[in-house]
């Protein structure tokens, strides 16, 4: 068997973030040849504690994952002394890229298919088993619109499992939080237990903005945003779009409910609830999102087969229209100090 040095060819850095990096790499092995997301720990966090732990409890509970929704893990291990984890390369776009390109909500089938790429995957990942059968009770923890990938090929992919939580074991220290502030749920902000309907509130927040394009907490500044996720009513999405129809608005506002008890009891129910009409078909949704993509053949390389500086904070202006399989997670966020 090869090793990882001689498996996989760097051949550019793809984005940079708190924790890692992602290249995109090509993988020959024997009849392999293809290209896929190399994601490696920053240098200085190879040999933390936490880091290092997070960043390996990610691989092994990816590996376990094979939904059409999820984005894929070939392999992990070390290269060149940093950890690796190998995975599927998706071209295409962000839900947030998409959202952030156009003037107007998007139609409604199209919403469908993207809600029932995103629960399928949350139901699939919230139903895991262990080799034991014992359900894993995983939690994503920040599913967010720039952790929704569109691919060219118009298929929904949930990635970024970087701060999933597994069963009842509590890994954040008190006073900080992880995931994306804007798409907390109330119980996340307040330091309080967390289950699947977590992903659900946030979920539903992803799907209030792909209908409307609006986000129902959204205020001036971070901390009235963060303010209003814990104490505000979300706003009935029809006030931001009349042609929604009662049943997804309906769907969303349970979804948003600020006690977790009131919200639906898994993303299959939701998802049940949501899905009153028309789906848009996978072709459908990669006419909509085709002309917003740049294959990565059409970018001029750099750095072919290195490593480059450590990555710190966002990747650079512009969109990454090639996407890695796992955009990278910003790390822990202490509350109001920190906005992604």
């Amino acid at each position: 068997m090869l090793t990882p040095p001689e498996r996989y060819q760097l051949v550019r850095r793809i984005s940079g973030g708190g924790m890692g990096e992602v290249y995109l790499a090509r993988w020959r092995e024997g009849a392999i040849d293809k290209e896929v997301a190399l994601k490696l720990l920053l240098p200085d966090l190879a040999t933390a504690a936490d880091p290092l732990e997070r960043f390996m409890r990610e691989a092994r509970l990816a590996a376990r994952m094979h939904h059409p929704n999820i984005v894929e893990v070939f392999d992990a291990g070390e290269l060149h002394g940093r950890p690796f984890i190998a995975m599927q390369l998706v071209d295409g776009i962000t839900l947030e890229q998409l959202l952030e390109s156009i003037a107007d909500p998007l139609p409604l089938p199209i919403v469908r298919l993207i809600a029932t790429g995103l629960l399928e995957a949350l139901d699939y990942a919230h139903t895991l088993s262990d080799e034991r059968g014992e359900l894993l009770r995983v939690v994503h923890r920040d599913v967010t619109p720039g952790n929704v990938l569109i691919s060219r090929a118009g298929t929904v992919l949930l990635t970024d499992f970087g701060i999933a939580r597994e069963g009842n074991v509590v890994r954040t220290a008190p006073g900080v939080l992880r995931g994306k502030p804007a798409f907390l749920s109330p119980e996340q902000l307040r330091q309080h237990p967390v289950d699947l309907r977590t992903d659900l509130f946030s979920a539903a927040l992803c799907l209030y903005e792909a209908a409307t394009l609006a986000h129902p907490f959204r205020r001036a500044t971070p901390d009235e945003t963060l303010a209003a996720i814990e104490r505000d009513p979300a706003a009935d999405p029809r006030v931001h779009r009349a042609s929604l129809t009662e049943p997804m608005a309906t769907a969303l506002l349970r979804a948003l409910e600020k006690d977790p008890r009131a919200r639906f009891g898994s993303a299959r129910a939701f998802r049940h609830a949501f899905i009153d009409g028309p789906v848009a078909t996978s072709p459908e949704l990669a006419a909509l999102v085709s002309p917003h993509c740049r294959s990565v053949t059409q970018r001029s390389p750099a750095g072919a087969g290195t490593l480059s500086a450590p990555g710190r904070g966002r990747p650079n202006s512009g969109w990454l229209w090639w996407l890695a399989a796992a955009l990278l997670s910003g790390g822990a966020l202490a509350l109001g100090l920190r906005w992604l």
